[in-house]
């Protein structure tokens, strides 16, 4: 499970100056398309429209989580998306244009547009930064509609999921820690209404059964070092303390991690906060 991004390194506490609040959020998904709904059933529609189409894909490789990623929200191959990326250093930017290339809905926010230069001093970054930074900076300077410098609080987090919406988000996977307690007891429970993923499973021992079985990270990995991880956010439990998600590196569907801990592995140095929003209910859409 290796992935990148592209965004700025800020220090841990600094004041997060472009974070949106929920109204800038809400019309900026509205102004690309990714309509914001209008009520609770709307939104409860949204959400089973959603789960319908996101299925559980595995990683093959230590680098293609983030295909991975995107081919749980795609129809396509494996073959298809890593041809179109045509490297095996895949950032954030990557796989935003791969899902654009798919004509799939989205908004790709990051708190820096390029790479950040810092990251050389990052192990995880080393190998790849120097050769990667150009061509990133011209995926950047195309200035393409769906990217914006930004970041978003928990609350807006969990509003997008609310509302129906994917997000592939880039973690340290040093800080991702699932908490699957909390599975079984949306599972039996149903205490939130809004994850209907964990509803439509015809069979709850295939949520429950399988253990989280890493994929091999390879030599590069240390546990005191940043590792770039790419998962998929679908639902929200525990009445908004917890979180619903698909990780690529397991054989599990779905697993789910405190908000904190979320909230500790998304922002965490390296990462750039990088989020695709990724909206599945219309499969007609035009990027234009």
């Amino acid at each position: 499970s290796n992935k990148k991004t592209s965004r700025a390194s800020i220090a841990l506490g600094m004041e997060k100056k472009d974070a949106w609040d929920l109204e800038t959020l809400c019309r900026r998904c509205n102004e690309l398309g990714l309509f914001w709904p209008q009520t609770e059933s709307d939104a409860r529609e949204r959400r089973a429209c959603a789960q319908r189409k996101v299925k559980h894909v595995r990683q093959r490789l230590a680098w293609d989580c983030g295909l991975a990623c995107v081919l749980m929200v795609t129809n396509r191959s494996w073959q298809e998306a890593h041809s179109i990326c045509g490297t095996r250093s895949i950032w954030t930017v990557d796989l935003a244009y791969l899902l654009a290339e798919f004509r799939i809905r989205l908004l790709f926010l990051t708190r820096t547009l390029g790479c950040d230069p810092s990251y050389r001093e990052l192990s995880f970054y080393q190998r790849d930064l120097g050769g990667d930074q150009e061509r990133i900076q011209i995926l950047f300077e195309k200035r393409q509609k769906w990217i914006s410098k930004a970041s978003l609080s928990s609350e807006s987090l969990l509003a997008l999921l609310r509302a129906g919406f994917v997000i592939i988000a880039l973690v340290d996977l040093r800080f991702l820690r699932p908490c699957d307690h909390i599975l079984h007891s949306a599972l039996f429970q149903d205490d939130d209404a809004s994850n209907e993923h964990l509803a439509f499973s015809k069979n709850k021992n295939e949520v429950l059964c399988e253990k989280s079985e890493s994929t091999d990270l390879g030599t590069d990995f240390r546990q005191n070092a940043y590792t770039g991880h790419y998962i998929l956010l679908v639902g929200v439990l525990s009445r908004g303390s917890a979180v619903l998600y698909k990780d690529p590196a397991s054989t599990a569907p779905y697993h789910a991690i405190n908000l904190s801990d979320l909230e500790n592995a998304r922002t965490a140095y390296g990462t750039d906060e990088d989020l695709i929003i990724v909206d599945l209910v219309d499969d007609d859409y035009s990027l234009g």
